[in-house]
């Protein structure tokens, strides 16, 4: 695929919201604000996605050590959410269960970050979504926020249905992320075949996924990662800062290419569950992504993929555009595609429609009107 030199116009009319470049490429506190700023602004969506209710619960997770996988008994636990769509009020049910994990560059999150979309995965697709605030570096470095999904995932294999409404045995036992949380989704896919996890996943959400460590880069033998070295950077998703926030993740150099480190080096993908990728052209990891779609296609696995031209990495966590919404829109047609979207009728697709069509009518009027300034100091951008 050839780089896009253009920028999606709308983006383009964005750009003067976006931060400044941090004085600082060391400075992971000015990313970790920046990104609380963009929760704040997804939050203002969190009131009109009706039909939805959660609960917060905790999941038991292994202590912090330096083993991976670390064995049993858990010690300690994290903070989850489930999002459940109100048809369960009615007695509808069990759902399928999509365990989302957030993007943040292993430095930054928690259960806010992703809250819109669980929201709407949970509203569109009629899914039980778990929200996993997984702990993050520096305080918890490699393999924690590894370790931590990993946990999450074989405790919701075993409780989902009788605490969560959730059937992933029959219904569907999809996991997903954005960013480094699809690398974290990834590698969970590649753990549950390793060790023949019951109920086996039944699918793969990667959305603008980071795939390799930047310091696996050049172990890669397939096809040059032209985009890595090329692609244009977004104020907040440059290569000096990734390369940053991979060294506060703490990998040592020997792990750097294990599969659950960088999952675009593994050795075998077959029997993998199905995979849909979202992808865009102005990101660093875009030819990740395609890599890893062609890869696992090779290996027999199905994927489906749809690329956003113009569009930086995880555009749709930017202040929202038409565009995001028609990511939105294809996320859930992508949950649809594997199978796992419970009771999928005329009268879901035709909610989805609609919602589109307002989603996509209101977001220029309201982008203007409701733009709320930055508070992170010395930044003075729009969110």
């Amino acid at each position: 695929m050839v780089l896009s030199s253009s920028p999606f116009e709308e983006y383009v009319a964005m750009r003067g919201c976006d931060p400044p470049q941090p004085q600082d490429i060391n400075d992971y506190q000015y990313f970790h604000d920046h990104m609380t700023e963009l929760d704040r602004a997804q939050a203002l969506e969190t009131d009109s996605i009706s039909g939805v209710r959660d609960q917060d619960f905790l999941i038991p997770v292994s202590i912090d050590s330096q083993n991976y996988p670390r064995p049993e008994p858990y010690t300690t636990s994290i903070r989850a959410r489930a999002y459940t769509h109100a048809a369960a009020n009615d007695g509808l049910g069990p759902f399928p269960l999509v365990v989302y994990f957030r993007g943040g560059a292993f430095i930054s999150g928690d259960l806010e970050t992703e809250d819109v979309t669980a929201r709407q995965i949970a509203k569109l697709c009629r899914c039980v979504v778990v929200n996993v605030e997984y702990r993050h570096s520096p305080k918890y470095s490699y393999p924690t926020p590894l370790q931590d999904c990993w946990d999450s995932v074989k405790w919701l294999a075993r409780h989902a249905r009788s605490q969560l409404r959730a059937d992933p045995l029959n219904r569907g036992f999809i996991v997903g992320g954005t960013s480094t949380g699809a690398l974290l989704a990834m590698s969970v896919a590649l753990r549950a075949r390793e060790t023949n996890l019951t109920p086996p996943l039944t699918g793969q959400l990667l959305r603008s996924p980071i795939l390799i460590h930047p310091g696996a880069v050049t172990s890669y033998r397939g096809p040059p990662l032209e985009s890595y070295f090329a692609a244009v950077e977004y104020p907040l998703h440059t290569k000096p800062m990734i390369e940053r926030a991979f060294e506060h993740y703490g990998v040592p150099p020997e792990s750097w290419e294990s599969p659950f480190v960088s999952p675009l080096l593994a050795n075998d993908f077959t029997n993998l569950p199905p995979a849909y990728f979202q992808v865009t052209t102005l990101d660093l990891h875009r030819d990740e992504g395609l890599r890893q779609q062609q890869q696992l296609a090779e290996a027999g696995v199905r994927t489906k993929i749809d690329v956003y031209e113009g569009m930086p990495h995880a555009f749709w966590l930017l202040p929202r555009i038409k565009q995001a919404a028609a990511a939105t829109r294809d996320l859930v047609l992508g949950i649809q595609w594997l199978e796992v979207s419970s009771g999928w009728d005329s009268g879901i697709r035709e909610e989805l429609e609609s919602w589109t069509r307002d989603a996509e009518e209101a977001e220029g009027e309201k982008r203007y009107k409701e733009r709320k300034l930055c508070r992170v100091a010395g930044c003075g951008c729009f969110i």
